[in-house]
């Protein structure tokens, strides 16, 4: 009823996109006991081997604002709890006793065409309720992988719209392969446009119904896949920090000291703030999975090549250009205006044109 949909904050809006809120504690901690920073704590202390002491949280405390530091060694003792935690249990569930939760966004499309059906984008787990709710809007027709590395729940979302056509990279499908999922991909964003299993092939299908489907080409870490419908750009694992290099992309300016944004506002100031990145946009690993130098992305199976940064740039100004209104993002808890996306975009991306040509060229003069 009412009740439980006002719980779940989901909200179609008149153009036909809604956001499902996932508070990790309900959704996908309910099966594995884990969540998406707890992941991200697991990969870098057992891959990366990176050490949390008193001196890395000193410096997370330093890259802040005097005035906010208070605040921010207050996160920094909160994290480093969190990281002294094994990583076994932690997946077990501590990470959770000890306060560790964030919310994750599927955004659903409902198409234009005779059926009324739904896209899902970046699924998270579908309990009864939510089933109930989307069988109200329509079939789901189409599930969408908005990142590699947003697959935990798309087993299951697979098994519950066996009709649904399925859209990601192979690196994800092999992922869920090991998981134990049984069906392949409908379409791929490794396969050229000339095959029927392509994104082209997939967009081909979309016409006239209000979505495009639009991958990252060169993004070797996260094959991130964007849709645009009705003029709102769907968006996971693109935009880091805000173009201003004050916060985040993910959190409204007025919420950025609020208590329930701590790991966001630590994960900022910790990876995008100060030494370790060259622009104050993005984490400092995504500037090592595009160097084809760099031990780490080999350690972890990625082979990144010199040619995908010219590939990766081109495809962002090509998403860029793309007529859009706002932004709605997996790890967002606002809505971005299109102009301050397209800004934070550039700012944070644009070291992959060697040519120093600017990634956004919308509505700048020819």
């Amino acid at each position: 009823g009412a009740a439980r949909r006002s719980r779940c904050d989901r909200r179609l809006d008149r153009r036909g996109v809604s956001r499902q809120d996932e508070l990790g504690r309900r959704q996908g901690l309910r099966a594995s006991g884990t969540s998406f920073q707890s992941e991200i704590v697991a990969l870098f202390k057992e891959v990366m081997n990176i050490r949390y002491g008193p001196e890395e949280a000193n410096a997370v405390v330093e890259n802040a604002p005097e005035e906010i530091r208070h605040i921010v060694k207050k996160d920094t003792e909160k994290y480093r709890k969190m990281y002294e935690i094994d990583c076994k249990k932690g997946r077990e569930g501590e990470y959770l006793k000890q306060g560790l939760k964030d919310r994750n966004f599927m955004m659903v499309v409902k198409l234009e065409n005779a059926t009324g059906g739904l896209l899902l984008y970046s699924p998270v787990r579908i309990h009864e309720d939510m089933r109930k709710w989307l069988a109200e809007l329509g079939p789901v027709e189409w599930i969408v992988l908005g990142s590699s590395a947003h697959t935990t729940n798309i087993k299951r979302v697979a098994e519950q719209y066996p009709q649904a056509k399925i859209v990601g990279s192979e690196g994800a499908e092999r992922k869920l392969r090991a998981a134990g999922m049984s069906r392949s991909f409908d379409y791929y964003t490794s396969e050229p446009a000339t095959s029927p299993r392509s994104i082209a092939a997939a967009n081909s299908e979309l016409v006239g119904q209000g979505a495009e489907i639009i991958p990252v080409d060169g993004d070797v870490v996260t094959n991130a896949i964007l849709v645009l419908a009705h003029k709102q750009l769907l968006e996971t694992d693109v935009a880091y920090g805000h173009h201003d290099k004050t916060q985040t992309s993910w959190v409204e300016k007025k919420d950025w000291l609020n208590d329930d944004v701590w790991f966001q506002r630590h994960y900022f100031y910790e990876q995008l703030h100060g030494c370790k990145c060259p622009n104050g946009c993005l984490p400092s690993y995504r500037f090592q999975f595009m160097d084809e130098n760099d031990p780490l992305p080999v350690a972890m199976g990625i082979n990144p090549r010199r040619d995908d940064r010219a590939l990766m740039a081109a495809s962002l100004r090509n998403l860029l250009a793309k007529d859009f209104e706002q932004v709605l993002g997996v790890h967002f808890r606002c809505i971005m205006p299109a102009d301050e996306f397209r800004k934070s975009i550039d700012a944070a991306w644009g070291w992959l044109d060697e040519t120093g040509n600017p990634l956004n060229s919308y509505n700048l003069p020819q």
